[in-house]
Parts: C-alpha cells; structure tokens; sequence
C-alpha cells in the first residue's frame, strides 16, 4: 500500500477518534451500538474513551469472527462488555438480542450508512431503529462519501473520475431526483482500503435526505463537517498528496442528537 494511502487510512481513524471523543463528552457508564461493526477497527477507539458496553453487528461473518478475536486478545477485555453479532439487519439485532427503547448513549456508522440508501424504505426503517435505542440527548454519528462532492469529480456523474489514488464510475444511469438507488463503483488502486478487495459499490449519500429523514424520527442535525475541514483544522500534518486527498476530501462526517 501506497504511503499516501496508509496515511489517508491514519487520517480517517483520527476523524473517528474525534467523533467518538465528541459523543462521548459529559457521559457515565457510556454505552455504544455500531451498525457495520466490521472487524472491530474501532474498540481500542471506544475503550479510550471509557465506552464500557458495546453491541456491534455486521452482515459478514467472518469480519465478526475477527472482532470477537480481536476483543478476547486486547487487554481490557475482562472490565468491558463488548459483544459482536452476525445480523442481517438492525431490526434483527434488536429482537433477537430484546434490545430495549433508550439502552445506548451512541450510535455510530462509520463508513456504512450508504447502504441504506439502496432504497428508502430500508433507510427509513434503520433510522426509525437507531432513534428508538438511542437516550435522550444521545448522539448518532457517523461517516460517508458524500454525493455532492462525488458529483463534482465526475461531472455530475457523466464522466468518470480517474487519478493514481483512486477510481469512480457510475455503475448506471443516476437520476439525481432520486433520494436513494443511485451507485457509483469506488476502486481504490493498490490497497486493500476497502478490505479484501479493493472496491467498493457506493449508494449515494444525500447530506439533505439524511437529515430529512432523521428529523421525522426525532433526531436533530447538530454538524455535517467535511474531511477537508478535520484536515485543514487537525491534522495537517498528516501528509497526503493530492489525488489521495481528492479521494479523501469526499467523505463528511455527521453528528445528530436524539430529542430529549
């Protein structure tokens, strides 16, 4: 893997470590629900910050299986409670695990919510769940690519986007008066950035659709913040050249905070 890449990869972490502190701040006993756990990159993350019970699920077995390796082996796996779970989907992991109203401080999806935007009722229905367990003040966070910003590379998805960090192309036709369908193919060149292979298929993330759909579950927008942003405030030091900066400088960060 490329320098550069390896570095973006440092830089995402530190914008993670900035939300998860932020969420957390003014909290005891925290408690967090990750939606796309994956293989648990973030629990040294959330033991940091003193988040002592954590439910994560994922869609893929294998990435659980990690976490669950990962967590027996860290050192502060005998004073936190952190449980990983293979589900389909997020109503699953409440039914099955009897998830009550109100149990969780955070909930955070990093890198994930494009998923749910394959159609809206899939997105609806995350939203509704996540506002259901989330206490009162309790925060959502989270990161995404962001379509408006993937729309300026590719000249409003007409062209395809191509430097030496990465690769974007429409995988069809994008009807831009479509809140959630639309998808662009991500291909990262040399690196393994999106796991086991090096592509990744991105619904496109509206910024003003999740926020519409957010405050009719009663979750209120406190900050859309750009990676240009973190970077050009927090890390600059943290070197990139400038196609993997492009690449990079196309996901935002959210926070919402559950109504109280």
């Amino acid at each position: 893997m490329h320098k550069s890449v390896k570095n973006m990869r440092v830089f995402h972490n530190n914008v993670k470590k900035c939300l998860i502190a932020f969420a957390r701040q003014g909290r005891q006993d925290c408690s967090l629900f990750d939606i796309g756990v994956g293989r648990g990159g973030d629990m040294f993350k959330w033991s940091k910050n003193n988040i002592m019970r954590v439910v994560g699920y994922d869609v893929d077995e294998l990435s659980i299986q990690e976490a669950k390796r990962r967590f027996v082996n860290s050192n502060f796996s005998n004073d936190h409670d952190y449980e990983f779970h293979t589900f389909p989907n997020i109503q699953s992991v409440i039914h099955t695990l009897h998830i009550k109203p109100k149990q969780f401080d955070i909930v955070s999806c990093q890198f994930a919510i494009h998923y749910f935007f394959k159609n809206e009722s899939l997105l609806h229905n995350m939203i509704e769940h996540v506002s259901s367990i989330l206490k009162p003040n309790g925060k959502f966070i989270g990161t995404f690519m962001d379509a408006y910003d993937l729309g300026k590379l590719t000249n409003n998805f007409e062209e395809t986007f191509h430097n030496s960090t990465c690769l974007i192309q429409s995988r069809s036709s994008i009807d831009t008066s479509k809140p959630c369908g639309n998808c662009v193919q991500i291909h990262l060149i040399n690196t393994l950035y999106f796991g086991e292979c090096s592509i990744s298929i991105e619904y496109l993330v509206y910024k003003h659709y999740l926020e519409q759909v957010c405050k009719q579950y009663g979750l209120s927008l406190i900050e859309f913040k750009s990676f240009e942003d973190y970077h050009q405030e927090q890390f600059s030091n943290t070197y990139m050249n400038s196609d993997t900066m492009t690449c990079s400088f196309t996901y935002t960060s959210f926070v919402f905070e559950k109504d109280s």
